[in-house]
């Protein structure tokens, strides 16, 4: 992968042949939306697909809509019968039974893969004895349920009606080929999700050697003290590994991290490159990693696999992030500021609400967590005091974006799926493209009702790329983003 980066790459993205300015009125926007639709319909295979299942669904409207308000008035009445109490009550015991019965199944498998059954990480036999027995009271109940629960449903008339209005409608879909177009839909929909997936993930691969070959170096220290180079025109001295100290060698490296969360309520860091300090600075976490109350990461550990390895509590140096398309870095730049202030403790930058989860009760990153390296099964620790220099604007110069060249037009990949997803879909749109599919059935679209939904699409798209605020009003203030004002070497490609 050829790279370039800092200013010279900035510069190259900004470049004025390259940036597109669709938003910047409505006129533009249509005149884009145009070209953008036809390109879609003949190169898009799904966006003609839901282009037929909405023509499908337009052109039979009547009798769809007649088959399901019967369907409604079925369930509706079925809310208020009587038996509707019972039937739900004993679907949630259906339901906790089943629950129970495999965690007492996952339980005995677990303590029965152990391989020393003395070791203090395994439950002990009695306890083992009582979940077989357990597991096998409830086994008996559930057929019992089961039972009980098909009896009372066959009692209720309103759900024959529900059930019965469920069969005409599916039956009536495929008649009209929407069940098959549908099917189909999900189909090629998944298999392109797989798709992304799959050419994000080997453009995250492909970047590695970026992080490693001309990030890294520069993070390398140039003294045994392993003091940090990030300044701006700083010129780091590599020293090779077999002259620093044995004892530095042995107590502080820089190791990349992928794909690490951190018990994070949403996202995730592509790459983090951490400095490895000594055993002593784990400080009070050594008791916590023995009584197992520090246990996070990807993959999930158990106590007996965290003591298989010596923990490593690290200072962070650099975050990178890796987005195949360069209109993503300005979204992808907001969660990540967002996220680095709930790692470092910046409370007036982020609303605890939305950070709550099962570890972080509080919203706040107030206790330690273990990230388990999936490729060596390596522990690291990150507290608050791993990201102290990410604190302000400092960040700016530990955060890194790697990118491919292309064109800017202030819009995220997500918005143009929406875009596209939005304009095969919707009724209003389709003159915009395909005149001849505007109307069905004496349903009439004139080019007033385009102007207007076109118009809606275009004020909802701007303020979808709408950068630099939180979603959170009640933060004190927000880190504008700007991509000519960051600084050097932050973004490659």
């Amino acid at each position: 992968m050829k790279a370039c980066s800092g200013r010279d790459a900035i510069a190259h993205l900004l470049r004025p042949v390259n940036v597109e300015r669709n938003l910047a009125s409505c006129v533009a926007f249509r005149g884009w939306i145009q070209s953008k639709v036809e390109s879609w319909w003949e190169h898009d295979p799904v966006f003609r697909q839901k282009r037929l299942v909405r023509n499908l669904t337009l052109e039979y409207s009547g009798e769809l809509a007649a088959i399901s308000y019967r369907l409604e008035k079925a369930r509706k009445e079925l809310d208020t019968s009587p038996q509707k109490e019972a039937i739900t009550s004993l679907t949630r015991r259906l339901s906790s039974q089943q629950a129970a019965a495999d965690g007492l199944a996952k339980f005995i498998a677990d303590n029965a893969a152990e391989d020393d059954a003395t070791s203090p990480t395994s439950a002990p036999p009695s306890k083992v004895a009582s979940a077989r027995s357990k597991l096998k009271e409830v086994r008996d109940t559930i057929p019992l349920l089961e039972k009980e629960l098909r009896d009372t449903r066959l009692s209720v008339p309103q759900i024959q009606e529900v059930e019965e209005a469920c069969a005409h409608l599916e039956r009536f879909r495929q008649e009209i080929g929407l069940e098959e177009a549908v099917s189909t839909l999900k189909v090629m929909e998944r298999a392109l999700g797989q798709t992304l997936a799959k050419a994000g993930g080997s453009f995250e691969e492909a970047s590695e050697g970026i992080v490693v070959h001309h990030i890294l170096p520069k993070l390398r220290s140039h003294t045994a003290g392993c003091r940090t180079f990030l300044e701006v025109g700083s010129t780091p001295c590599v020293t090779s590994e077999q002259s620093l100290p044995i004892s530095t060698r042995h107590c502080e490296e820089l190791v990349v991290l992928r794909n690490v969360t951190l018990g994070m309520a949403a996202g995730e860091m592509d790459y983090v490159v951490v400095k490895c300090l000594d055993a002593g600075k784990l400080g009070k976490f050594k008791e916590e990693l023995a009584s197992g109350r520090l246990v996070g990461g990807h993959p999930q550990p158990r106590r007996r696999e965290l003591a298989k390895y010596e923990p490593y509590a690290v200072e962070v140096l650099a975050v990178v992030e890796v987005k195949r398309n360069a209109n993503d870095i300005a979204k992808s730049y907001e969660v990540h500021a967002r996220n680095l202030a709930w790692l470092n403790g910046e409370t007036r930058e982020y609303d605890p609400v939305e950070f709550r989860t099962m570890q972080y009760a509080s919203g706040h990153f107030d206790r330690a967590f273990v990230h388990t390296d999936a490729a060596t099964g390596a522990i690291y620790v990150f507290s608050k005091a791993s990201f102290s220099e990410f604190r302000g604007a400092a960040m700016l110069r530990r955060m890194h974006f790697i990118t491919r060249d292309g064109k800017l037009t202030g819009m995220s990949s997500g918005t143009v799926r929406w875009l596209s997803h939005m304009l095969a879909t919707s009724l209003q749109l389709a003159g915009i493209a395909e005149p001849e599919t505007a109307g069905f059935k004496g349903v009439e679209v004139s080019e007033d009702d385009i102007a207007e939904a076109l118009e809606r699409l275009y004020g909802e798209a701007c303020q979808r790329t709408r950068i630099g605020r939180w979603k959170n009003k009640s933060c004190a203030h927000a880190r504008p983003y700007r991509l000519d004002s960051m600084q050097t070497r932050k973004v490659c490609f």
